[in-house]
Parts: C-alpha cells; structure tokens; sequence
C-alpha cells in the first residue's frame, strides 16, 4: 500500500471517529435533554397532587383507620399525562393496593401504571412500554401527617416523541457520518496528494540519478519551511556532495592515469632499446628510477585511499613540536641537493611546543611542506622554519619561502590530489613527486583536529601554517605562566627599590 493511500485512509479514519464520536455525544445529550424535560414535568405534577391530597385518620373502639380526600378534581386533567393514585397501606400495615383516583383517560383501566413500584419508599422514575406505548413513568409515595406510608402516585408520560426525535436525529447523523467519510477520502486524497509529491520529485530525481550520469539535478528551493522542505535541502546539499565528490573521483582518475604513464613510457621505451641493442647501465637505470617514483605514487595513493575509508587510525600522545622540526631541519639540505637544488634553510622562531600528535606523521607534514618549498623557490632563496605558540591553546609549525608564490585559481585547488601548479612556473625535478603531497599534509593535520593557513603573493613567496592543539597540561602551564606574569610587571616595586 502506498504512502498516499495510507494517509487518505488514516485521515478518513480519524475524520469518521471524530464525526461518530460527535454524533453520539450529541445523540446522547438531545435524548438526555428530552428525557430530563419530561422528568421535570412529571416531578412538577407530583408536587402538585400531593398537595392536594388530604389524609385523615379516624377510628372506632380503638381501630385506626384513614380517610383519603381530593380538594380539587382538576389536578387529574393535566394534558398528555396518565394519573394514578393508589392506597398500599391503612396505616399500621400494607393492604392489597386500592385505586383510589385516576385520570379521565384512564376511565376503567384497574392495572397500575408500574405494578413493579408501588412498594416504592422514595420518588422514582421508570421507562415501560403499555401496548406498544413507550412511557415514561414516576411514582411518588404519599404520606400522613406522622409520616407514615400511605400509598403512591403514579403519573406516566409518553415518550414517543423521544424516539421520534432520536430516530430523526439518528438518521442525520449517519446521513452526515457517511458524507462525511466520502468527504474525507477526498479531501484525504486531495491532502496526502500534496503531501506526498514533494517526496515523488525526490524519488523521481533519485531515479534520473540511478540511470544518468547527470548529478546536477536539484530539486526547488520554494518550498516551506517544515520537514519536507528540510528532506528537499538536504537532498540538494547531498547532491552537490555527490557531484563534488564524483568530480574529484573523475579527476583523480585522469590525473592517475595521466601520471602513470608518462614512467610507463618511460620504461616501455628503456626495455624496447634493451631489446634491440642489449642491457646497459643507464636504461637499467632508467627503468629503476621509474620503478620506484611509480611505487611512491601507488604507496600515496594507496595510503590516501585508507585513509578516506577510515582503514589507517593515528595514535596521539605528547610530542614537542620544536623537536619534529629539528630533527627534520638537518636533513633538508641533502633533500635539496638531490633535486639540484641550493636554497637557504633558516630557523625563524622557535618556541617549546607540547601537543597531542603523532611523530612520524608531524615528520611527513614538515617533510612534504619543505619539499613543496624547494620546488618553488630558486637557489638563492630562503626557507624558513618557526615552531611557536598561538592564544595559549594551539601550537603552530610554519613554512616560509621566497619562492614565486601561488596564484588565486592555484590555491583554490594546491590541497587536490594530483594536482600541481604550473609545470613552467616551478623548479621540476626527477624526485618530485604527483602532486599528493599537500593532500597528505591536509589528512594528516586534519587527523589531529588541526587546520591548515596559506599566504601567497606572486615572485614574493608562500606561507604555510599548521595550527594543531596544545597538550592540555601544556595549555594550563601556559596560563600558569602568563598570570605569574602579569603579577610581577603589576605589582610595585619595594620601598628600598624606588
């Protein structure tokens, strides 16, 4: 069953329970009514034959016996009710029941109204049906002026017209009850319809998705504000991630197999000399040293590719920042010099640095930002190295050269796997590598909860900045420290010292 039709029958459920629910509260209420107005009537009519009615007790050699008088005739002529007055006792003990007055539409009827209440001690009200007559029918008990028990009058009332009116009103209402239901289907239909096609133009979207390879389908924004609304943003935000990311997929495929193949050439081209004029030193050379830049890109990409699927986990413990850098900084000319190239390497400042972090991977940050520097910067340029605090809560390692600086459209894209700045634009080299490594600074920093800073301006250089959280001791001494601090410069000097 589809959603639409669930909620058009949901919706005409709970329409027809509210309606029936109406009804019989209604019903109920209308019967109650009518039914409370005759009582009232009954109880009315009661109190006014009571009072009229006079017992008086007399007797003869000691025998008590009574005398039941009617001051006015008229109280019998009440029209539309039956009357019955009835003697159930002489005063000491109960007699068969004697009819002692009736109205005039009871003329020769002896029977009680209510045989079943004539030995009633308190007012009470019944319904019974007379010749298929409804009636409903109080009976009162009567009194002497001691209080005792004399007899009981019965009035009855029919109450035809009740039936009359509840059967009419009982008609209405299942008349309405069932237009009702054929209502709320429609509007049910009607409301669900709207309710549900946003959720349609998804599925439909979705569909195209499935069977295109157009990711640019976005749905309308013009919708309201509430939960559908919300599905069909997020479902326009995941399609522009999915068009980003089948994007960069695309692109990280050519950018591969761009890559690999020119030390495929490579080393096709060494084994067809080999083949033809024999094995010597500089083709096996050659074919050796694309053999192993082809097995440092795979090892990146294979490395990178972990990671994205949550396959390589970093383990943080305490590290000294200034310690990473170093150690590193004594190896950076020789890692120059392989490419040819002879730039200064400078030590800016330095500042003891505790973080949480990883050293071998604090090591390839630093390692992959120097070597993007050489690339870029001519021999007589400088790299400078600073390891230094920030705000008392975040360490920071920077990479300064004055090499030939990055472009707007280059930095939009410098963290982009295989992707490299302008070959004509930069010192190459055999040892560089295809364009992974800021990609793997970015995992990396990102792996521990750090971001990344640039700053470039063309012919004048770049700045990288690693921002990374401190040792949590590490930031409490620092606060420790400043408030030692600032007392001493507060504070004012002795006596003798002025």
């Amino acid at each position: 069953m589809s959603i639409r039709a669930k909620i058009s029958l949901w919706y005409a459920g709970l329409v027809t329970l509210i309606i029936v629910a109406f009804s019989v509260a209604v019903f109920g209420v209308i019967q109650a009514t009518i039914i409370n107005s005759i009582d009232s009537g009954l109880a009315q009519t009661s109190s006014n034959i009571v009072r009229n009615v006079r017992v008086i007790p007399f007797g003869e050699f000691g025998a008590l016996e009574t005398s039941i008088i009617f001051r006015n005739d008229e109280i019998f002529r009440v029209p539309g009710l039956s009357i019955q007055v009835w003697q159930t006792s002489d005063g000491e003990q109960s007699i068969e029941p004697i009819l002692l007055q009736s109205s005039f539409d009871l003329s020769g009827v002896t029977r009680p109204l209510d045989a079943s209440q004539l030995d009633a001690e308190r007012p009470a009200f019944t319904s019974v049906t007379t010749d298929n007559m409804p009636e409903r029918i109080m009976t009162r008990p009567f009194t002497t002026v001691g209080g005792q028990k004399i007899g009981v009058i019965q009035i009855a009332a029919s109450t035809l017209i009740v039936e009359q009116v509840t059967d009419g009103v009982l008609s209405i209402m299942i008349t309405a009850t069932v237009i009702g239901v054929i209502v709320s289907i429609g509007l049910g239909m009607m409301v669900s319809y709207r309710a549900v096609r946003p959720i349609q133009e998804i599925t439909a979207a979705a569909a195209r998705i499935s069977t295109a390879t157009d990711l640019s389908t976005r749905l309308p924004n013009n919708v309201a504000d509430d939960e559908i609304g919300r599905l069909t943003k997020v479902f326009n935000h995941m399609m522009a991630r999915l068009e980003h990311i089948f994007g960069v997929q695309q692109r990280f495929v050519a950018d591969l197999s761009h890559e690999l193949r020119t030390p495929l050439t490579a080393i096709q081209g060494n084994l067809d000399i080999i083949k033809r004029f024999g094995s010597d030193d500089a083709s096996i050379e050659a074919i050796q040293h694309e053999t192993h830049r082809i097995t440092r890109m795979v090892n990146e990409v294979l490395m990178l590719a972990r990671a994205d699927y949550g396959d390589i986990t970093i383990d943080l413990y305490p590290v000294d920042l200034d310690t990473v850098m170093l150690e590193c900084f004594s190896n950076f000319p020789a890692l120059a010099r392989a490419r040819d190239r002879h730039p200064t390497f400078k030590i800016g400042r330095q500042e003891s640095v505790h973080i949480s972090g990883n050293y071998e991977r604090l090591q390839q940050v630093v390692y992959n930002l120097v070597v993007n520097a050489i690339k870029f910067t001519a021999d007589d340029g400088t790299i400078t190295l600073s390891v230094y605090h920030r705000d008392q809560a975040y360490g920071v390692i920077e990479v300064t050269d004055t090499g030939i600086g990055i472009s707007e459209t280059d930095m939009e894209r410098i963290f982009d796997r295989f992707y490299q700045a302008d070959y004509s634009r930069r010192h190459s080299s055999d040892e560089d590598g295809a364009g992974l490594g800021l990609s793997i600074v970015k995992w990396i920093v990102d792996a521990h909860n750090g971001k990344i800073e640039v700053e470039s301006q063309l012919q004048k250089g770049s700045t990288f900045r690693i921002i990374l959280p401190l040792f949590k001791e590490t930031q409490n001494d620092l606060k420790a420290k400043e408030d030692v601090l600032h007392l001493s410069v507060t504070a004012p000097l002795p006596m003798k010292d002025r």
